[in-house]
């Protein structure tokens, strides 16, 4: 990959994808100073700063310099505040070396900035999940939700949180908002079907697994949902034959072998 891309680099030295590319093929073959070098050539004369931050900040963090990472993944994001990936790399590493708290401020200050930034408010919900303060991570993507209307990601992670809060209903409502804006997705159907599973609302529940499924015939968090509320409504036989199928596309998964003992 490395010959094929530094071919490319010869034709084109000037094209930011392929040094992208370039830089992304020696983090892989751990070469994390080359890589980092290479990006940083082509900062000063580059349109999609952002982008390069986040690939340098990808290099650190592979190379478990995480507090470099940090800085390269807030550089991003101060240019980009729309960059989704950077914003979850950035809680990765703040995650890995105990940062998340301090962070709220940092991301405060982007709301002080400007209110109505979804996205600031977004990504401070998603440092307030992964602190597991579900209540501040409602009223975050909340807030980001009634900026932006169809933000499908802010929805989906709402529902998530309403879930940790055994709000099962507000849940529902999250994830079927979030199907309505980006059409039906395995996992969004899943999660919605577990609402209705904790709700006891087992034909809906099966329903949604079933539509899971039918998008992605191996999905087997779907056929383990349908055989968990076919147990707890003494189906036996129904539920032993989905949790035998769920087994099959993932014979490593304990709970499915419990399940079935």
């Amino acid at each position: 990959a490395l010959d094929i891309v530094e071919s490319l680099e010869n034709l084109q030295p000037n094209d930011i994808e392929i040094i992208l590319l370039k830089g992304a093929v020696l983090t892989n073959l751990e070469k994390y100073e080359d890589a980092i070098h290479c990006l940083e050539a082509i900062l000063d004369d580059s349109d999609e700063k952002d982008e390069i931050y986040y690939s340098i900040g990808l290099a650190y963090q592979s190379w478990g310099q995480y507090d470099s990472a940090i800085e390269y993944y807030k550089k991003a994001i101060e240019l980009n505040l729309e960059h989704e990936d950077a914003t979850y790399e950035l809680a990765y590493c703040l995650d890995i070396t105990n940062q998340l708290k301090e962070s709220i401020g940092y991301y405060q200050q982007f709301i002080d900035n400007d209110p109505f930034s979804f996205n600031a408010w977004y990504n401070l919900g998603v440092v307030y999940s992964k602190l597991f303060d579900w209540e501040n991570a409602v009223k975050a993507y909340d807030y980001a939700t009634l900026i932006k209307e169809d933000f499908a990601s802010a929805h989906f992670n709402m529902g998530n949180a309403f879930m940790n809060l055994g709000s099962y209903s507000e849940a529902n409502d999250s994830y079927k908002k979030t199907l309505e804006i980006e059409g039906p997705t395995p996992d969004v159907l899943c999660c919605l079907a577990a609402t209705y599973e904790k709700m006891e609302l087992y034909d809906s529940a099966i329903s949604n697994f079933k539509q899971a499924i039918k998008i992605d015939a191996n999905y087997h968090e779907a056929m383990y949902g349908i055989g968990s509320c076919l147990e707890v409504q003494d189906k036996w036989l129904e539920a032993i034959h989905f949790f035998k199928k769920a087994l099959s596309h993932d014979d490593k998964n304990v709970t499915y072998m419990i399940a079935l003992a």
